[in-house]
């Protein structure tokens, strides 16, 4: 095996060398703060694969996340998982070597153009056959979002769809790696439980499928926390239906259900949800003629920018096993949505702004309502000036008893699609060849957007 290289050395450094004897690393496909990925030669078996390298700066916790990374994912052996070949624990770079999938991220993707409401939920319904197997298995991905979700090209099946990164997971029979207060995933499609630092199951993974949806239909994810991550528990998303006129009220109405604030009124399990979108298949409209939807006319991806939280307090872990009733200390804002008078067919025109330019009304979905759906009666919400409470207290204790740190980490070097997925220049004028990994996630913290965020106690 070639030496290694000297600690702080360029990654493009690393091509040449032979890491476990049979992974020779042919080229640099793209790098992140943890660690980077390479197109590698498997010598016996004379196939290409990918090989994510975790490099610079990590510690125990970092590594002991990418080998559960490589474990959760080789067992769950799914065709809409990407599949892990071998996990080298070698000193100083630990390695996990993966098929090399060609094609390109939903984010990727949306950087050209809508999905259909057809390809959408084909789309959806592999991820959630992916995350019911996983699911079984006692893991939660925590992290579902349009960077995670690999597009395979050169199949048989028009849309085939492969889940990555399980750095950030949460397996059943595996001690926490994070942190006791430590808020792991990406703010803008982070379930309110995850940022309330509660109970995680199944139904976090259906709101993030519900996010991938919207972002699918929309071209914009649920909900803006550009200005916090607090958004993702007290801002309703806007009424899908408003912004892609003609789409199926009930295709809306289960978008919305996923997307709801309090766990227990989503769809149960991955199951459930695929259940209600089959019924849906092939009767939503879609573009005529086939194919993508409109054109995007989308600025580039803004990191959120993020300030200290209050440590927000949970529900209690039930005996059973089974997730009790959701009951923060803060109450949801409701996001469901009655159903809208059926339209034409998918829009034919470029979408809205990306984001409101002034601040939605509240009701029981924030945006734009047609007539045909008024907004519900206006309830007193005593959350809100809650929140302001908490909020404050929060930055006074920072003070002196108190100490938060946000870490929001971009991945830089090679050109991202937004989320993370890595994409080269060749093999399509869009940088359609693309290896099926996050490497600025390597150890479960940097993914563009993607924030882990530790509040200390003081102790």
């Amino acid at each position: 095996m070639t030496a290694p290289s000297a600690p702080g050395a360029p990654p493009e450094s690393f091509v040449g060398r032979t890491l476990g004897g049979r992974y020779r690393l042919v080229r640099l496909l793209g790098s992140g703060g943890m660690g980077s990925v390479y197109e590698a030669e498997q010598l016996d078996l004379r196939r290409v694969v990918a090989v994510k390298v975790m490099r610079g700066r990590f510690d125990s916790v970092d590594l002991a996340r990418f080998r559960v990374e490589a474990e959760t994912t080789a067992r769950l052996g799914h065709p809409h998982i990407v599949t892990v070949i071998e996990f080298i624990d070698a000193s100083p770079e630990p390695a996990l070597v993966m098929e090399l999938l060609r094609g390109r991220s939903v984010s990727g993707a949306l950087k050209q153009r809508l999905f259909s409401p057809e390809q959408a939920i084909t789309i959806a319904r592999q991820v959630l056959s992916a995350l019911a197997a996983a699911h079984r298995s006692g893991v939660v991905h925590r992290d579902i979002k349009p960077a995670n979700v690999f597009l395979v090209d050169g199949t048989a099946i028009a849309e085939l769809a492969k889940v990555l990164d399980f750095g950030v997971a949460k397996v059943a029979d595996i001690e926490p790696l994070s942190a006791q207060n430590a808020m792991v995933g990406t703010p803008a499609y982070m379930a309110p439980e995850q940022v309330l630092r509660g109970l995680v199951d199944a139904r976090t993974d259906v709101y993030g499928v519900g996010g991938l949806l919207y972002a699918m239909l929309s071209g914009r994810p649920p909900v803006d926390t550009r200005g916090g991550v607090v958004a993702a528990v007290t801002v309703p998303p806007l009424n899908l239906g408003s912004l892609v006129p003609g789409l199926s009220p009930e295709l809306v109405s289960i978008v919305h259900r996923a997307l709801e604030k309090a766990p227990a009124a989503r769809f149960e399990s991955a199951d459930e949800m695929s259940s209600a979108l089959a019924r849906l298949q092939g009767g939503v409209s879609t573009v005529p003629g086939g194919a993508l939807g409109p054109p995007l006319h989308l600025p580039p991806p803004t990191a959120p920018t993020l300030v200290s939280q209050p440590t927000f307090t949970g529900p209690p872990s039930s005996p059973s096993g089974r997730p009790p009733s959701f009951s923060p200390s803060l109450p949801y804002a409701s996001t469901h949505l009655s159903p809208q008078p059926q339209g034409g067919g998918f829009p034919a025109q470029p979408m809205p702004p990306p984001w409101p330019t002034d601040r939605p009304a509240r009701s029981g979905v924030d945006g734009p309502l047609g007539s045909a759906m008024p907004p519900p009666p206006r309830k007193s919400s005593p959350w809100v000036p809650i929140l302001l409470v908490a909020l404050a207290l929060v930055t006074v204790a920072g003070l002196g008893l108190a100490a938060a740190l946000v870490v929001v980490s971009r991945d830089a070097g090679a050109a991202s699609d937004g989320g993370g997925a890595i994409t080269t220049p060749s093999g399509g004028p869009d940088g359609s060849v693309a290896v099926a990994i996050n490497p600025g996630d390597a150890g479960g913290r940097s993914d563009g957007n993607k924030s882990r965020i530790d509040a200390g106690s003081g102790r």
